[in-house]
């Protein structure tokens, strides 16, 4: 599987392949969602990190962030409706994903799974390094 670029009004292609090297400059074993923090690895970076990718996707682009429940992802429609996702190659098949809902960027910091996993945190640590690559 590879991440999913849709065409977009404001987010070019090479702008997607930037933010995604920077994303897997900046993801760590540290940022990744409790429950696979023993099973992530340089080789496969974006297990785990599709909430905290979402965010920064949200904050950076806006739009909505959408979850799919069955494969326990989430990831970012854009305001003009594209669809993005930075974290989707953690897969390795060829799955299918559908909006089981969307939801705002408060539940997904403020919920208990996201107590439990410290997302608010892991979230912040993320931006931070993101941010050095990409102060824009």
């Amino acid at each position: 599987m590879k991440n999913l670029y849709m065409s977009s009004s404001l987010l070019t292609k090479d702008e997607f392949i930037k933010i995604q090297s920077i994303f897997e400059k900046v993801w760590g074993k540290d940022t990744a969602f409790f429950e696979v923090q023993d099973d992530w690895s340089n080789e496969n970076k974006a297990l785990g990190q599709c909430a905290v990718t979402s965010l920064m996707v949200f904050d950076l682009l806006g739009g909505k962030i959408i979850y799919d429940k069955p494969s326990f992802h989430l990831w970012n429609e854009l305001p003009e409706g594209s669809r993005q996702d930075f974290s989707r190659i953690k897969f390795n098949d060829d799955r299918n994903f559908s909006v089981t809902k969307y939801q705002t960027k408060e539940e997904i910091i403020t919920g208990e799974t996201a107590i439990k996993n410290k997302t608010l945190q892991k979230y912040l640590l993320l931006k931070k390094r993101f941010e050095e690559f990409y102060p824009g």
